[in-house]
């Protein structure tokens, strides 16, 4: 199967499941996919660990619910860069410890070029992690996790059991206690079931689950979706609030409640209706971070003039606020960027066509001006060089 298929060809797998419906965020769902060899197998795991560069964390182990520690697995003489003493690593998995590659979709292509065509096609950030468990081992106790997750069998067999939600939408810090997972180990799963190669199992965010293999070894592939959610969206517009004036104000010795509470929800709802009408936020979650063509954009500053064509990354811009400081903000997923309220004008320009060059934008700015905003927003990844 091309690559460009798998995560096309996956999302309509769920639909004729009706799986948005029915299972997404709510329940397990269980299914068998057919032609993802190419996506992950056991030769693209044997490629990997014959690399020599193998580094803590981006390779890190987990035993019966217990991670080991850097000092456990990196080279003796490798304290500052934490090598990975691969000795040690096949030493630790003989004795039943489970190897977790973090962040597979940025050490493997395919994996990658997957969770970003998914991500776009469910407007969610998606990340992948691989789990290569040892014979009659378990890597974890029950627990649940932050996010939803899909586990795809890759090779071998894996025992699941699934409890009923523990935990509705939990968010980072609402941890399963320990009390609550020793109660879990006493108690009849909701489902149990094993897992062969080609199987896929959904569990949400919430859901209590925990995992064994028997005779063989076990490889998965864990897909964790990371959607926005409305508590964050919500920070996210009140973080834009330093540009209403009337809550700048402060309040009077004297307090009226029902006043107040007035004002107050007046202010929130103006600016939910603000955000909603500037800003393309739910659209561009899944495609933040990316930051396109940032490199080779930085590699051609030197290059740059009046006529140079320039892009702006639309997608990686949350939107472009005023704060309390005399500062526009320009906010992406990861990060903000702050410049003087007065070119406020001129950088709302750059991200209001598909592509400029500097001569043709007619405002109050000089040309070098514009080449110092521009210049900066190249290097901060928001603009590239086309």
């Amino acid at each position: 199967m091309a690559i460009a298929n798998f995560a096309e060809n996956f999302y309509s797998q769920l639909t004729s499941h009706n799986f948005f419906e029915k299972s997404y965020g709510k329940n397990f769902f269980i299914d068998s996919l057919n032609n993802y060899d190419d996506l992950l197998n056991i030769f693209n795991i044997n490629d990997y660990f014959n690399n020599n560069n193998l580094r803590f964390p981006e390779v890190t182990m987990f035993s019966k619910g217990t991670r080991l520690g850097p000092e456990q697995l990196r080279q003796d003489d490798a304290i500052s860069h934490n090598l990975i003493d691969k000795e040690k690593l096949w030493k630790h998995y003989d004795g039943g410890a489970t190897i977790k590659i973090e962040n597979a979709h940025l050490a493997f292509f395919q994996i990658e070029n997957f969770c970003k065509n998914l991500g776009k096609k469910i407007k969610s950030n998606v990340k992948a992690g691989i789990y290569i468990t040892p014979p009659n081992a378990k890597a974890s106790v029950p627990h649940y996790d932050m996010h939803d997750i899909f586990v795809i069998q890759v090779y071998g067999n894996k025992t699941w059991k699934l409890f009923n939600t523990a935990f509705e939408n939990p968010i980072e810090g609402q941890l399963l206690r320990k009390t609550d997972m020793d109660r879990y180990n006493q108690v009849e799963p909701t489902k149990q079931l094993t897992v062969t190669k080609g199987d896929l199992i959904y569990i949400p965010r919430g859901f209590v689950h925990d995992a064994h293999t028997q005779a063989s070894t076990s490889i998965h592939l864990t897909i964790s979706l990371h959607p926005q959610i409305k508590l964050s969206l919500l920070k996210e517009i009140i973080e834009g609030s330093a540009g209403l004036a009337n809550l700048r104000e402060q309040l009077e010795p004297e307090i009226n409640k029902e006043k107040l509470k007035k004002e107050l929800l007046d202010s929130v709802s103006q600016l939910i209706d603000n955000y909603f009408s500037e800003n393309n936020y739910l659209e561009n979650y899944a495609n933040r971070q990316e930051f396109k063509n940032r490199f080779l954009s930085v590699e051609k500053l030197d290059t740059l003039n009046e006529e140079t064509t320039i892009c702006g990354n639309k997608n990686d811009l949350v939107g472009i606020f005023d704060n309390l400081n005399g500062q526009i903000e320009l906010r992406t997923g990861i990060k903000s960027v702050l410049l003087p309220c007065a070119v406020k004008k001129t950088v709302t320009s750059f991200f209001d066509r598909d592509e400029f060059c500097l001569k043709e934008l007619e405002d109050e700015l000089n040309y070098e001006d514009k080449k110092t905003i521009a210049n900066l927003l190249i290097k901060e990844g928001l603009l590239y060089i086309k």
